[in-house]
């Protein structure tokens, strides 16, 4: 070990931790930018929780140093809430025992449908596809006619206007006069440029098969009838390579690709039904729905007269079947923990058998997930690990850090006698404005104003802010900060100044200062509420720092700042000209993002 030494952690902590500058001492230390107690936490962890924080390796790659030794603050720190909740038996709580079963199954079978469905229909050869496609993005402006009652009108009325486009109606003045998207008229359609992936499926087809100035033949979507124009086709230049953008792209496709997406998952599950054999007993299902019934109350829930029955004549009956395990009355009735449905909703025999098939799929594809060993797999773990970990850190940092806080009548009254001069009304002004439209007539009436003619009548003639005409142009006193390049001038000048006109948008204005109105005190009631909130984030920090302190007296935290400055250092360092966000015109930006059909 080459040395160590103390640093601080938070500059609001008064307690001290190792920090140490060596590269070895048993541990796989290479890999490691801190250690806590016993838990390493390692450079991909570090990078993981930028990335979280900023969305892409790249982004996340920018950030300064004091980022990066913010985001390794935010782990120790859990990893220390972690210690402790696990020193004083918060996850060895039965109720936590029992969730941690719960999201097992959920993260097994969540990792099924990524293997056997999602990653089947998600291909590598889809992926590239569409990577490839997005290396082009359009510019587009389109018609939207929504869909009514009555489909066919909606398909007449698109063809009409196609007819009307063809015979020499710009496409911009025929958006203006039919579209039906909020906004689109103001917008004449436009919808900007955007790349692949970003519209349904159908109407970015229909974008890509367009030439350049070609208006499409009515495109159908889930929201209408789309009239496209395609104004403008460009190259994507400087785009992240493929790989950092697989899973964007899979997310992307999992959207755009929905329906083939759930034809999978439907046959997936038949095919298992099949394979596990699976029966349900329609005659216990009519039975079933005669005794929901017979016990039906307003106030009563289905889960609840469902456990009440299991306790009578169905304890121990199998409503349905399956090679490696059954379905009865108490696992259906906790199948609805996650899917609530009311009792009423029971009305034939049919609606219990749909309610037991969908009871069922859980256990059946978590038998299947763990035939193929998810239950080890290391994603699900990790995933399990920390949604338990979640839970457990929030009921800890509740009741040991934060707990519930009671600041007092007589805590408050005490903060606000002690410093009246953080409760203030600010100061104010109140003007007499006189706002037109015309630069000329503003000039003039300045002057006219300036050599003395009345201010009051001048604006009660000519000021043309609407709930100001007729009346002299006295608005209400206002604070620093209201009425833009108004206000800030009228805080600049004395009473009786008269100002030059002042530019607002396209009107002009110009203003009498009649009166400054000194800042003057609130009473307690006015400050009542904003001290308690003060008072119990006080309290809230001080609590955190005490435990803090405390916890780092039991939990051992050392630290390897030095590797933070190599933490992204596969990542080649972006221009200065794209760092700020200049990029050149045919080059990929955030401006001129469309609505999506589906925002319609």
């Amino acid at each position: 070990m080459r040395g160590t030494k103390l640093m601080t952690v938070r500059a609001t902590l008064l307690t001290l931790i190792i920090f140490t500058l060596a590269t070895g001492c048993g541990k796989n230390l290479e890999s490691a930018v801190a250690t806590v107690g016993d838990e390493t936490i390692t450079m991909q962890d570090l990078r993981d929780e930028m990335v979280r924080q900023f969305r892409t390796e790249r982004e996340a790659a920018r950030k300064p140093l004091e980022v990066r030794e913010k985001a390794l603050e935010s782990l120790v720190e859990r990893r220390l809430k972690v210690a402790g909740a696990r020193a004083d038996g918060y996850f060895d709580k039965p109720e936590i025992k029992e969730r941690e079963a719960s999201l097992l199954s959920e993260a097994m079978i969540n990792q099924l449908f990524e293997i056997e469905i999602l990653d089947k229909v998600i291909t590598e050869s889809v992926l590239k596809e569409t990577y490839d496609k997005q290396g082009t993005e359009v510019q587009a402006a389109h018609i939207l006619l929504r869909w009514t009652p009555d489909s066919s009108a909606v398909r007449q009325q698109a063809q009409a206007i196609a007819q009307e486009i063809k015979g020499g109606l710009a496409f911009d003045q025929a958006a203006e006069k039919y579209t039906e998207e909020p906004n689109g008229k103001e917008r004449k359609g436009d919808l900007g440029w955007f790349s692949w992936g970003r519209m349904v499926t159908s109407f970015q087809d229909a974008c890509w098969a367009l030439k350049e100035g070609e208006v499409s033949a009515p495109v159908e979507t889930n929201f209408g009838v789309h009239l496209i124009h395609l104004t403008g086709r460009r190259q994507v230049e400087n785009r992240p390579p493929f790989e950092e953008q697989k899973e964007t792209l899979k997310e992307m496709c999992r959207n755009a690709m929905g329906e083939q997406v759930m034809a999978s998952g439907n046959a997936y599950l038949d095919a298992l039904k099949a394979d596990l054999k699976y029966t349900r007993d329609e005659a216990k299902a009519q039975r079933l729905l005669a005794d929901i019934q017979a016990n039906m109350q307003p106030e009563r829930k289905l889960q609840e007269i469902l456990t009440s029955l299991a306790d009578g004549a169905w304890k121990g009956q199998e409503l349905a079947t399956w090679k490696g395990g059954a379905l009865d009355l108490p696992a259906l009735a906790k199948g609805l923990e996650r899917n609530f449905r009311p009792a009423s909703s029971l009305t034939t025999a049919k609606d219990v058998l749909d309610m037991i098939d969908n009871a069922a799929v859980v256990p059946m594809l978590t038998l299947r997930a763990k035939d193929k060993n998810l239950d080890a797999d290391k994603d699900v773990k990790k995933n399990v690990k920390q949604q338990i970990e979640n839970m457990v850190v929030m009921s800890y940092e509740r009741e040991k850090i934060k707990g519930s806080i009671n600041i007092t009548d007589e805590q408050i009254a005490a903060w606000f006698t002690g410093h009246p001069e953080d409760y203030m009304h600010p100061q104010k002004v109140v003007v007499q404005e006189i706002l037109v439209a015309d630069k000329q007539l503003a000039d003039d009436l300045a002057a006219r104003a300036k050599k003395g003619e009345s201010f009051g009548k001048l604006a009660k003639q000519y000021t043309e802010r609407p709930d100001r005409k007729g009346t002299d142009g006295t608005l209400e006193p206002f604070q620093a900060g209201r009425y833009g390049k108004m206000g800030e001038a009228a805080f600049s000048m004395k009473p009786g100044d008269i100002s030059d006109p002042l530019s607002i948008g396209r009107n002009w204005s110009v203003i009498k200062i009649v009166e400054i109105q000194a800042p003057t005190a609130k009473i307690l009631d006015e400050a009542r509420t904003s001290i308690r909130m003060k008072l119990e984030r006080e309290e809230r920090t001080t609590r955190h720092d005490q435990w803090r302190a405390e916890i780092e007296k039991k939990v051992k935290v050392v630290l390897y700042k030095e590797k933070l400055t190599q933490l992204f250092a596969d990542i080649e360092p972006e221009s200065d000209q794209q760092a700020d966000g200049n990029m050149p015109a045919g080059k990929k930006s955030k401006n001129g993002r469309p609505k999506h059909p589906d925002d319609y």
